[in-house]
Parts: structure tokens; C-alpha cells; sequence
């Protein structure tokens, strides 16, 4: 690795428009939501699930969706706080997962109703981190849980009420993209 002059070091490095690199305090920043981020890699998310698996067997997969959920609902609410307009705050949402790493994501079209989800919601994510990992293996069901947690979480800090999320195909199991159904639990 070549040695750098460090009185050149820039103050911050540009990422990309949501997240910056400050060599001087060697930290990731989250531009949006004002924190530390990290970078991460295949063998590590593989090896988080693999670990959560050999651990809790079947009980991995709840651990994960939990996780998203929190995060999500964090995600949703800060999101709504910041966005009045929920389809604008959902086109944010979708370009702040792209700009992370984690996906393309793409909502189907929506309707509210009374600020209330009226029907079903698709979600695509095409490129999806979490399910090109584990390469190693082709799974029969999908394995996206924590992203499915995620949206879940999402919905319920947007819209300021339980949903529900199932993954519906998984690129892990050889779908082109994965898909997800986010529907209201209280109807």
C-alpha cells in the first residue's frame, strides 16, 4: 500500500450524494441521517447469517426480520419527519437503498387512503446485496429477511401503523429480482 503525504489528506472524501468518507477522523458519515456508516462485503453479511443459522437453527430468520424492523421503522419515521409527501419520502427511500449498496429497489405503484396504504404494496429489488450473498448455495425459499423486515418497518414509520412483509421470490433461490408484499395487519 503506498504511503500518502498526510498533510495532503483531503477533510472529506465524496461517496456518493448520501454518504462521505473523513480520512482526518477516519470515519464513514451518513449524510442523511447525521451518523457513522460502515462498509461491508459479502463475506461479512455471510458470515453473520451463517453464524446467526449454526446458533439459533430456524430462529435466524426472526432475528433477521426483527433487525430490519427496528431499523425500518427508525428509517420510515425519520423519512416521514423529513418528507411531508409519502411517495416522494418512498422515491427517496429508493434511491438511498441504491446509493448504500443494497439494491435497486422499485415500489410499485401505491395508493393511500386516509394516509392509510389501500392495497397491497410490491416491492422489486434488483442487485440485491442480501441475497447475492451466499453464493455458495442456491436456497429453495427465499432468504431475504431482513429486508423484508426492513420494509415492513419502513411502512409502519411512514404510514404510523403495522404492515406485514413477505418475500414472494428471492434471487437466492433463482428469481431474476426479489419481489416483497408489504399489506396492512390491521385492515
Amino acid at each position: 500500500m503506498p504511503k500518502e503525504d498526510v498533510s495532503r489528506v483531503p477533510e472529506s472524501v465524496y461517496l456518493n450524494e448520501y454518504f462521505d468518507f473523513d480520512p482526518k477522523a477516519n470515519k464513514t458519515q451518513d449524510k442523511v441521517f447525521g451518523c457513522k456508516a460502515i462498509l461491508t462485503n459479502e463475506e461479512f453479511w455471510d458470515a453473520l447469517q451463517d453464524g446467526l443459522y449454526d446458533t439459533l437453527n430456524e430462529g435466524w430468520s426472526v432475528i433477521l426480520f426483527q433487525m430490519g424492523l427496528k431499523y425500518g421503522t427508525s428509517v420510515g419515521g425519520k423519512a416521514r419527519e423529513s418528507i411531508q409527501d409519502v411517495q416522494q419520502a418512498v422515491k427517496f427511500l429508493e434511491s438511498y437503498g441504491l446509493m448504500a449498496g443494497w439494491g435497486r429497489f422499485k415500489a410499485a405503484p401505491f395508493t393511500l387512503a386516509a394516509g392509510k396504504l389501500a392495497g397491497d404494496l410490491r416491492v422489486t429489488v434488483e442487485d440485491n446485496f442480501f441475497a447475492k450473498t451466499g453464493k455458495k448455495k442456491k436456497w429453495e425459499t427465499p432468504r431475504c429477511f431482513f429486508i423484508a423486515g426492513l420494509l415492513a418497518g419502513i411502512a409502519e414509520g411512514l404510514l404510523g401503523e403495522g404492515h406485514a412483509c413477505i418475500e414472494t421470490r428471492c434471487m437466492a433461490s433463482g428469481a431474476h429480482a426479489c419481489e416483497f408484499l408489504v399489506t396492512r395487519r390491521n385492515r
